[in-house]
Protein backbone atom coordinates (compact mmCIF):
# COMPACT_ATOMS: atom_id res chain seq x y z
CA UNK A 1 0.00 0.00 0.00
CA UNK A 2 1.01 3.50 -0.73
CA UNK A 3 1.66 6.33 1.62
CA UNK A 4 -1.00 8.10 -0.34
CA UNK A 5 -3.55 4.46 -0.33
CA UNK A 6 -2.95 4.80 3.36
CA UNK A 7 -3.86 8.13 3.76
CA UNK A 8 -7.02 8.31 2.03
CA UNK A 9 -8.00 4.31 4.13
CA UNK A 10 -6.82 6.68 7.02
CA UNK A 11 -9.16 9.10 6.35
CA UNK A 12 -12.25 7.19 5.47
CA UNK A 13 -11.64 4.53 8.07
CA UNK A 14 -12.21 7.86 10.10
CA UNK A 15 -15.34 9.12 8.83
CA UNK A 16 -16.73 6.19 8.57
CA UNK A 17 -16.97 5.89 11.93
CA UNK A 18 -19.13 8.67 12.25
CA UNK A 19 -21.44 7.23 9.71
CA UNK A 20 -24.51 4.80 11.36
CA UNK A 21 -23.66 1.04 10.17
CA UNK A 22 -26.34 0.74 8.02
CA UNK A 23 -24.87 3.19 5.96
CA UNK A 24 -21.31 2.94 5.96
CA UNK A 25 -20.84 0.53 3.18
CA UNK A 26 -22.27 2.71 0.55
CA UNK A 27 -20.41 5.74 2.30
CA UNK A 28 -17.59 3.26 1.77
CA UNK A 29 -17.77 2.82 -1.59
CA UNK A 30 -19.09 6.59 -2.42
CA UNK A 31 -15.39 7.68 -0.91
CA UNK A 32 -13.16 5.26 -2.51
CA UNK A 33 -14.30 6.15 -5.56
CA UNK A 34 -13.62 2.94 -7.60
CA UNK A 35 -10.37 2.41 -6.05
CA UNK A 36 -11.10 -1.18 -5.22
CA UNK A 37 -8.02 -1.75 -2.76
CA UNK A 38 -8.91 1.67 -0.37
CA UNK A 39 -12.64 -0.23 -0.54
CA UNK A 40 -11.82 -3.48 0.46
CA UNK A 41 -8.97 -2.28 3.20
CA UNK A 42 -11.63 0.11 4.96
CA UNK A 43 -14.34 -2.69 4.73
CA UNK A 44 -12.11 -5.03 6.56
CA UNK A 45 -10.95 -2.13 9.17
CA UNK A 46 -14.38 -1.87 9.75
CA UNK A 47 -15.61 -5.31 10.06
CA UNK A 48 -12.58 -5.39 13.10
CA UNK A 49 -13.99 -2.24 14.49
CA UNK A 50 -15.36 -2.87 18.14
CA UNK A 51 -14.41 -6.89 17.59
CA UNK A 52 -12.09 -8.72 20.54
CA UNK A 53 -9.20 -9.59 19.07
CA UNK A 54 -9.96 -13.11 19.19
CA UNK A 55 -6.23 -14.37 18.52
CA UNK A 56 -5.29 -12.96 21.53
CA UNK A 57 -7.58 -14.74 23.70
CA UNK A 58 -5.41 -17.58 24.79
CA UNK A 59 -2.48 -16.15 25.04
CA UNK A 60 -2.25 -16.37 28.80
CA UNK A 61 -0.43 -14.60 31.74
CA UNK A 62 2.59 -12.35 30.90
CA UNK A 63 4.43 -14.70 32.99
CA UNK A 64 3.44 -17.57 30.50
CA UNK A 65 4.44 -15.43 27.68
CA UNK A 66 7.51 -14.90 29.14
CA UNK A 67 8.54 -18.21 30.08
CA UNK A 68 6.78 -19.29 26.20
CA UNK A 69 9.52 -16.60 24.83
CA UNK A 70 12.63 -17.77 26.67
CA UNK A 71 11.81 -21.54 25.86
CA UNK A 72 12.03 -20.02 22.40
CA UNK A 73 15.64 -18.18 22.36
CA UNK A 74 18.59 -18.49 24.11
CA UNK A 75 19.60 -16.14 26.63
CA UNK A 76 22.20 -15.24 29.30
CA UNK A 77 22.54 -15.79 32.74
CA UNK A 78 20.35 -12.61 34.30
CA UNK A 79 18.91 -11.88 30.74
CA UNK A 80 15.39 -12.68 31.78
Amino acid sequence: MTPSTYQRVKAIFGDALDISTTDRVAFVRLRADGDAVVETEVLRLLDLEGKPLQALDGLGTHRQLLQSAASLHAFYAGEV
